[in-house]
């Protein structure tokens, strides 16, 4: 038995990727974000953690991302040429797994996270 619950986020930011030939030229998105937490049982309050929790636990983590400082892309603060939506994706999964600080993180862990570059076009990225 396996519960799911996530919560979303949105930041803006301008990035660009060197080796394309047409979004090496700079240029901006609203991005939105799902962090998808999972357990194998509830806590005492049955719940996986409060949604509440969850989400300024992922808002503390995108809004570094959120329009960087003034002349500064996401390229530049995350220090990566080739910024994709995939490579968003695993590095705000990186900064969840890596900051996961619940009183019960032997219980609650990172399933996934997804973020969307546009309504139709996303990336999510999950370790199996």
């Amino acid at each position: 038995m396996v519960y799911l619950v996530s919560v979303k986020g949105r930041f803006s930011a301008a990035h660009r990727i060197e080796s394309h030939p047409k979004c090496k030229v700079l240029h901006g998105h609203n991005w939105d974000v799902e962090a998808v937490f999972e357990a194998n049982e509830l806590n005492h309050m049955n719940m996986v953690a409060g949604f509440k929790t969850l989400k300024t636990w992922l808002l503390t983590i995108i809004e570094k991302l959120d329009h960087p400082v003034e002349d500064e892309t996401l390229n530049d603060l995350l220090r990566e040429d080739n910024l994709t939506a995939e490579f968003l994706a695993e590095y705000i999964y990186d900064q969840i797994k890596s900051d996961l600080n619940f009183a019960d993180t032997d219980r609650v862990r990172i399933k996934e996270v997804t973020i969307w570059e546009t309504p139709d076009n996303k990336a999510t990225y999950r370790e199996e």
